[in-house]
């Protein structure tokens, strides 16, 4: 009975399934299935934390975009109502020249011109508290920052580039020109 042979194609079927491997010892077998049921669990904690940070970056990321639309929106307000505490402070300027227009055109001129030289007063007055100064010119030496020329003239009594006339005063406001005078200067006759 041993001594049978086998037909061919069973020897060639047993050659190419593997062999079989002797059995793992059953400590072995379980420590390789709490290896893996322990990796499964690590990396599911891992994406749960992934998860986790991604939300939390859209979270910023969100939080981030309202804070600058807000800095936008309040940076636009500041810019519309910056100039509010000025216009207030022209109102009784504008309010003393609609009196002064508003006067009896059948009196005497000195009432109209004391109510528009208050309202002059006023205005520099508003315009110096908002830090606005007025640039001397009249027979100071011509500067470039400070005077624009609009026309030269012959005086053999001044000094070369020596401002004659002021046609348009000029302002500063602090250490800024924000409208040089507009002016006419001295050369010598040749």
């Amino acid at each position: 009975m041993w001594d049978e042979k086998k037909p061919e194609d069973e020897i060639e079927h047993e050659a190419a399934s593997p062999k079989a491997t002797p059995a793992e010892p059953a400590g072995e077998v379980a420590e390789s299935a709490t290896e893996d049921i322990d990796w499964q669990t690590r990396c599911q904690k891992a994406e749960e934390r992934a998860e986790q940070n991604l939300n939390g970056w859209r979270r910023a990321q969100a939080d981030f975009e309202n804070y600058r639309r807000r800095a936008e929106a309040e940076r636009r307000s500041f810019l519309a109502y910056a100039n509010q505490e000025l216009v207030l402070k022209l109102l009784p300027v504008l309010d003393n020249l609609e009196r002064a227009l508003a006067t009896d055109r059948g009196s005497s001129g000195d009432g109209l011109r004391q109510g528009v030289e208050l309202i002059a007063r006023q205005f520099r007055e508003v315009l110096a508290g908002a830090g606005v100064v007025p640039i001397e010119a009249m027979g100071k030496p011509f500067d470039p920052l400070y005077h624009e020329a609009l026309m030269q003239a012959e005086d053999a009594e001044a000094e070369d580039d020596t401002v004659l006339q002021e046609f348009e005063r000029g302002y500063m406001m602090g250490d800024r020109v924000i409208r040089p005078s507009k002016v006419k200067v001295s050369r010598r006759p040749e």
